[in-house]
């Protein structure tokens, strides 16, 4: 494992975003707490097996807390905000870029259709060659699901819609199928004096991007609350069998698998982030590592 400080200029940095492409690590974005929180539109890569960062062009746009995700060849660097120094207030940003990694030259895409919020950055992930944004509207209280056709560069809104739970709210595509994961406040299955604030529910999604001059469809199926999951302040929920982890954004499996839907799971944050069910057997889950690693 090599530690590597990512530096936007001096002082230390905030809010970038981080995407790994064909076998190398790429960071985008952020601010410095130094010089009144300056935004900047650094862009650097590191070389798998070279333990050298290398600058390259900058971003079009200056953006911390955005969505940045890797597809077919680019890097996309959606929404998230930006602080105006004069208030020193956050405000949102709609634009969008991608990377052509051949290239090395960012192009300005649509802006998204609807404006979010910044108090979380969009969730996307990548479904039949397209990219699916998810996150809530910064003039109402409304959940969005986006979808952005490359081939045709056009951005479709699937979904406009309050789902009930907090306004942040995840997308992920696995297996041929997409979710949406939010979270909502539940009475806990450990004490009858609190609540568990982040109970997750998840969403079973019908989602059909069609071809080049068609329409794409959405519409939500399954819904279900998971209290059994691991009770945490950590966003953890499941798929199936398997437990998946929501670290700066981003969604990981964590190979661990919970088979019965009634057996109440906890969690032990001692060290690191340890998944443990309730017979003590323990996988050890980091953002850097999340291969499962079991202990007895």
């Amino acid at each position: 494992m090599t530690k590597l400080k990512l530096s936007i200029g001096v002082g230390e940095s905030f809010g970038h975003a981080v995407a790994s492409a064909e076998g190398n690590l790429y960071c985008a974005g952020g601010y410095r707490d130094s010089d009144g929180y300056r935004h900047a539109g650094s862009f650097v890569m590191f070389k798998k097996g070279s333990n050298v960062v290398t600058s390259l062009n900058n971003t079009n746009q200056e953006r911390s807390y955005f969505g940045f995700t890797y597809m077919d060849g680019h890097l996309y660097a959606v929404g998230g905000s930006r602080k105006n120094t004069s208030n020193n207030v956050n405000t949102p940003v709609d634009s969008v870029e991608r990377y052509n990694i051949s290239s090395g030259r960012w192009q300005n895409l649509h802006r998204l259709p609807q404006v979010l919020k910044v108090c979380s950055k969009p969730s996307l992930t990548i479904f039949e060659h397209s990219l699916l944004v998810a996150g809530s509207t910064s003039s109402s209280n409304n959940h969005v699901v986006l979808l952005f056709k490359p081939k045709t560069q056009t951005w479709h809104t699937l979904l406009c819609r309050n789902l009930g739970a907090y306004s942040e709210i995840y997308v992920h595509a696995t297996n041929g199928k997409v979710y949406l994961i939010g979270f909502h406040t539940v009475e806990s299955n450990y004490t009858t004096s609190s609540n568990w604030t982040t109970c997750p529910t998840v969403y079973e999604c019908n989602c059909c991007v069609s071809g080049v001059d068609s329409s794409p469809t959405f519409t939500i199926g399954e819904t279900t609350t998971q209290k059994f999951v691991p009770e945490t302040n950590m966003r953890v929920f499941r798929i199936g069998s398997q437990v998946y982890i929501i670290i700066s954004g981003h969604i990981y499996k964590t190979g661990v698998t919970i088979d019965d839907d009634h057996q109440n799971h906890d969690v032990d944050l001692s060290g690191y982030s340890c998944l443990k069910s309730v017979d003590n057997h323990k996988y050890a889950v980091t953002s850097h590592n999340i291969d499962r690693k079991y202990f007895k």
